[in-house]
């Protein structure tokens, strides 16, 4: 089962944690009328996270509607397409 909640709403549920010793960074964002993909790079001295989010403008605000990740170890090589 889904469900839909406004981020500030979901925000306002968390608890503060340890702070993480990381780095974010929005690689590209693709967008056309009210759909959107973007990538998101996590990179900790471990490894990194690579976050795929699917993005929809509803009701004029932008919501994130679904997210793929995967996590690379640190000196770990990927395969070239």
């Amino acid at each position: 089962e889904q469900a839909v909640m406004p981020i500030a709403e979901y925000v306002g549920k968390q608890t503060p944690g340890r702070k993480h010793d990381c780095t974010t960074e929005v690689r590209f964002i693709d967008f056309v009328k009210d759909v959107a993909v973007a990538q998101v790079v996590i990179t900790y001295t471990t490894h990194t996270y690579f976050d795929y989010l699917v993005l929809m403008k509803v009701k004029g605000k932008w919501i994130i509607a679904d997210k793929y990740c995967t996590r690379q170890e640190a000196g770990e090589v990927l395969p070239t397409n």
